[in-house]
């Protein structure tokens, strides 16, 4: 004869929720990463516009380009008749005395797309004889990164330095022990400045700190209920 079947308990019942809250925990930060890993997106901007890249229509690029705000990763697009015109990469001075014959690179399609891989200045003009003397060329500058400013901590004052300037110095004085000592000088160097070039934390670091203690504390009172 088979024995009836086991009646379910109140443990199998606990298990199963428990089992239920980390499973809905895990996809919470599975998300919560998924979210911080996404790069950032970046602009793309037609030079001169819906003018495009010409000298027909007293384009003036020079306001343009004041006019916008150009970062690392963004790109700008040339729009032109090839037949017509071209995009000459230059020198700063090339630039200034519209010399194409130096070029840092040239593009020639009619639809360049040119990626701001890093900060600074690029300059571009047209090296069909004539145009660049005519207002076709243009300037890009590409901001720096902000960085995130942090506060230095004001040094620490010494306890040891507090109370001797209080209280009489002791007739016989003791000798720190060695912890101590150490701990008095660290406790008044202020901390290292960040070294030229290293990448502060990202707003993503923050979200993903963020998103684990919430899974956290959401576990910890999840537990605390059902057990």
């Amino acid at each position: 004869m088979a024995a009836p079947p086991r009646a379910a308990t109140r443990g199998d019942a606990t298990s199963g929720k428990r089992e239920c809250v980390v499973g809905h925990l895990f996809l919470f930060l599975v998300a919560a990463l998924a979210c911080t890993a996404a790069p950032s997106a970046a602009a793309v901007y037609r030079v001169g516009d819906s003018a495009g890249w010409t000298v027909t229509k007293n384009m003036n690029y020079t306001a343009w380009a004041a006019s916008k705000t150009f970062r690392v990763g963004d790109a700008v697009v040339f729009e032109y008749n090839k037949r017509l015109h071209d995009v000459v990469e230059v020198s700063k001075s090339d630039y200034r005395s519209c010399n194409p014959r130096s070029p840092v690179a040239t593009h020639a399609t009619g639809n360049d797309s040119v990626t701001l891989g890093r900060a600074g200045h690029r300059f571009f003009l047209c090296g069909v004889p004539g145009h660049c003397a005519l207002g076709q060329k243009v300037h890009i500058r590409v901001a720096k990164p902000k960085r995130r400013s942090v506060a230095s901590p004001a040094p620490a004052v010494s306890p040891a330095s507090s109370s001797s300037s209080s209280s009489p110095p002791p007739s016989s004085p003791v000798p720190p022990t060695s912890s101590g000592s150490a701990g008095a000088r660290g406790a008044g160097v202020a901390p290292t400045a960040q070294r030229n070039g290293a990448a502060p934390a990202g707003a993503g670091y923050c979200v993903t700190g963020w998103a684990l203690a919430t899974a956290a504390m959401a576990f910890v009172a999840a537990s605390g209920k059902l057990g």
